[in-house]
C-alpha cells in the first residue's frame, strides 16, 4: 500500500523540488545582482520577437576588457528605436549574471534611484 502512494505521489514531490530550485537560482542571482553588482554600460544590438513570448532585447558590455552578450525582457514598446542605445547593465563579476536596466521597474528591483538620463524612456512604457 505505501508503495502505490509512493508512486502515485512520486512526480508531485519532484515537480515540488523543481520549482523550490527554480525559487531559489532566482532569488541567489536577484540577491547576487543586489549585493555585489556594479553598474556597467550595455549596448543593445538587436531584437527577437517571438511568438506568444515578450520581445527580447540582445545587449552586449565589456567587462575588465572581455566583452559579453546577453538577453533581456521588457515592457516598453517600439523596440527598434533601442538598436543601438546605451544602457545601465547590472552586472555580478562572481555569477556573470547580469540585468539590462530600461524601466523605471528595472531600477527599483535592484533599489537603484531611476536616472534623469532615461526619462524619455517613459514615453515608450506600455
Amino acid at each position: 500500500m505505501a508503495k502505490q502512494i509512493l508512486k502515485k505521489y512520486f512526480w508531485f514531490f519532484v515537480l515540488i523540488g523543481f520549482i523550490c530550485v527554480v525559487i531559489w537560482n532566482i532569488k541567489y542571482f536577484d540577491n547576487d545582482l543586489k549585493n555585489n553588482g556594479i553598474l556597467l554600460t550595455g549596448e543593445i544590438i538587436s531584437i527577437s520577437t517571438g511568438y506568444r513570448s515578450s520581445p527580447q532585447y540582445e545587449y552586449q558590455y565589456i567587462y575588465k576588457g572581455k566583452k559579453y552578450t546577453d538577453n533581456a525582457s521588457t515592457n516598453v514598446k517600439k523596440l527598434n528605436l533601442f538598436i543601438g542605445k546605451t544602457f545601465p547593465v547590472l552586472f555580478s563579476p562572481k555569477t556573470k549574471n547580469s540585468e539590462l536596466l530600461i524601466s523605471p521597474e528595472d531600477f527599483e528591483k535592484f533599489r537603484i534611484i531611476f536616472p534623469d538620463s532615461l526619462q524619455w524612456i517613459l514615453k515608450y512604457k506600455k
